[in-house]
């Protein structure tokens, strides 16, 4: 039987989801209508802060803030519900890290080279983090595998 408690916090951790998806539904729909994308005339608009740095002419780099949302919720996901495996936790944000970079290289979703190299960057050293993760934990049970 589960706890008051426990079915509140599934109830809202349920409703965080949905509003997420939500949110990353939205930004997709509002791109691919052309709503989207900094406006010089349209500055005052709700969408136009989200916008700013992107690049208005590629309708894959106003996508960004989606595929950034999406990540987050995989990453919440994985957390959630492979609390004892952590294994599958870091593989499964190495993946979507790796998924990122691709898509920055790919795309370079903003106006600035500089920022591009930035998150590009950040990115990588994200993914040196998960690999130091990967080897100190006990993700890999091979003797053989481990390092230390």
């Amino acid at each position: 039987m589960k706890t008051p408690s426990e079915i509140a916090s599934f109830a809202i951790s349920i409703c965080f989801l949905a509003s997420f998806i939500a949110i990353a539904i939205y930004i997709t729909v509002s791109v691919f209508r052309g709503t989207a994308g900094y406006n010089h005339a349209k500055a005052n608009s709700k969408l136009s802060s989200l916008y700013e740095l992107l690049k208005n002419e590629s309708k894959s780099a106003l996508m960004f803030n989606a595929v950034f949302i999406v990540r987050r919720m995989v990453l919440a996901v994985l957390l959630v519900t492979q609390k004892n495996s952590k294994g599958i936790q870091i593989f499964g944000m190495i993946i979507a890290t790796l998924v990122t970079i691709a898509y920055l290289i790919k795309v370079k979703p903003f106006e600035s080279s500089l920022v591009n190299g930035l998150e590009i960057f950040n990115e990588v050293i994200i993914i040196i983090c998960l690999y130091h993760m990967l080897f100190f934990t006990e993700a890999l049970t091979s003797d053989s595998a481990m390092i230390y």
